[in-house]
Parts: structure tokens; C-alpha cells; sequence
């Protein structure tokens, strides 16, 4: 756990230790982005043909677009909301709904944490090995307590996307992402309705998350239920 949860407060540390080396190192990407984003790029070039998204999507460079002084460089996959950073070196991060009338809010991290943030966040929707529970329907409240119990909580704040305190977790070689389908839900609640993805470096850190009688939405070792 400890090496996968260092990792993730350095962007290369964190690539190498989940995906394992690059094919090349990376190199420095010229232009106006800042410093951070210029080396998600370089990051993104050096561990190809790999992707480092597939949920949501970073704006190539040429496709950075301002919008009311934030520039918008991260895409929710379904055009529900877009992410965009302020002035300066490591500038602040806001999220916007893409919805008439809607502002920009903070997201509470600097574009490099940010972008750190993104990684593991899209590392855990697509790792090699992989399972999820879209709602406490097929995983069990006590089940996912659980699951959490064995990882812990990735050093970012909690997003307010694709829910209220959605929160990453990371263990010996695995990740999570858990929070209320429900505003305001309560894991101590008697039911809340709670989401939990888990993935794997490989299907025997994913197996010891495995239960009697539990039955997964999707699993990369079966399909869907």
C-alpha cells in the first residue's frame, strides 16, 4: 500500500507504479499551459499508445478554450460539467455544470494536485482488473465499510463529482472510488444508497475484495451481471 499510496503525490511515481514504466521519458512540452499541464502532456506522449483517460478527457493543448477568465482543460465524458484552471504557475482548479446560469466553483487544488487527482481517479475506472456496485442494491452497506477499511483515503479533497464527497482509496495494488448516489448520504445511515469501483493491478489484488453471495453490476473477470 505504501508505495502505490506514495506514488500518488508525484504524477510519473504514480504512472510507473500502476501502469509500470513509460515507453519513453517524457519530454518537455512547449507552450503557453502551465507548468503542470505541460507535463500531463509530456506524461500522456511518454506512456503511449496507454491511455491515461477514459472516463473523462484532457483538452489537447490547442483545444484549451477560455470561458469568464478560467481555462477550461477537463471534460466529463457525457458534457455534464467541464473543469478549468485560474492564472499563475500552479493555478487553482474550478468546476463548472454545463447548464444555463451556472458558475465556477473551486475544487479546493492547485492544477498539479489536480491533475494527480485525475490520474488516479481514471486509473480507477480503468485498471487492468476491475469490479463495480452502482448502488448498495448489489453491494451490501456493510460490504463496502469494509472494502474502505482495507485502503486508505488517496491525499486529494473530495469531489463534489459524480457525487456529493466522492472519495478515492488506495491499497496494496488497488484503487476505489466511493460516495452517495444520494446528496448527502451517510455511510453510518441505516440504507444509504452508496456506489463503490474497485480496481486491480492484477485479478489476486482484486480477488481478497471478492464476498460470498455478492453479486457485482460489472466485473472484468465475468462482464456484466
Amino acid at each position: 500500500m505504501g508505495d502505490l499510496l506514495a506514488a500518488s503525490n508525484d504524477l510519473e511515481a504514480f504512472l510507473t507504479e500502476w501502469y509500470g514504466p513509460p515507453a519513453s521519458a517524457p519530454a518537455v512540452i512547449e507552450g503557453l499551459a502551465p507548468p503542470p499541464l505541460r507535463h500531463w502532456y509530456a506524461c500522456a506522449e511518454a506512456w503511449r499508445p496507454r491511455r491515461l483517460t477514459h472516463q473523462n478527457s484532457v483538452r489537447p493543448l490547442d483545444k484549451l478554450a477560455a470561458e469568464d477568465g478560467v481555462t477550461v482543460f477537463y471534460d466529463e465524458n457525457q458534457g455534464v460539467c467541464a473543469w478549468g484552471y485560474g492564472p499563475g504557475e500552479d493555478p487553482q482548479v474550478f468546476r463548472k455544470d454545463r447548464r444555463p446560469g451556472a458558475a465556477w466553483h473551486p475544487m479546493g487544488e492547485t492544477l498539479g494536485t489536480f491533475l494527480r487527482h485525475v490520474a488516479v481517479f481514471e486509473a480507477c475506472l480503468s485498471g487492468p482488473t476491475g469490479t463495480a456496485a452502482r448502488s448498495l442494491g448489489s453491494a451490501p452497506r456493510q460490504f463496502v465499510e469494509r472494502c474502505l477499511a482495507g485502503l486508505r483515503p488517496a491525499p486529494f479533497v473530495l469531489w463534489q463529482w459524480p457525487s456529493a464527497d466522492s472519495g478515492l482509496y488506495i491499497g496494496d495494488g488497488a484503487l476505489a472510488l466511493s460516495g452517495p448516489n444520494v446528496k448527502g448520504g451517510d455511510m453510518r445511515a441505516e440504507s444509504p444508497d452508496w456506489y463503490l469501483f474497485l480496481a486491480g493491478k492484477n485479478e489476486e489484488a482484486l480477488a481478497r475484495f471478492d464476498a460470498p453471495g455478492l453479486q457485482w453490476d460489472w466485473d472484468s473477470r465475468t462482464g456484466w451481471m
